[in-house]
């Protein structure tokens, strides 16, 4: 499952394959990529939120639609939803 949501921090100019991201893990196997490095706009039920690392997220990534339109993209892994 994934939700794009909230309104992440648009910075630096986005040219070129990719953007930089920031990697949040929360409870239950939720994952987030951000904008923002404080991870503050991510929903606070799948949370608490861990930043992780950052990364270069390109065009072929499933975060980038929700990221270039400066929201958050949160998805539960599909590892936690194993028995």
């Amino acid at each position: 499952m994934s939700i794009p949501v909230g309104t992440g921090c648009m910075f630096g100019a986005m040219h070129g394959v990719g953007m930089n991201a920031f990697v949040f893990l929360g409870q239950r196997g939720w994952r987030a990529f951000s904008l923002d490095e404080t991870g503050a706009s991510l929903p606070a039920e799948y949370g608490p939120w861990n930043s992780f690392r950052a990364v270069q997220v390109d065009s072929d990534t499933p975060a980038w639609d929700a990221l270039q339109d400066g929201r958050d993209y949160v998805y539960q892994s599909e590892d936690s939803l194993r028995a």
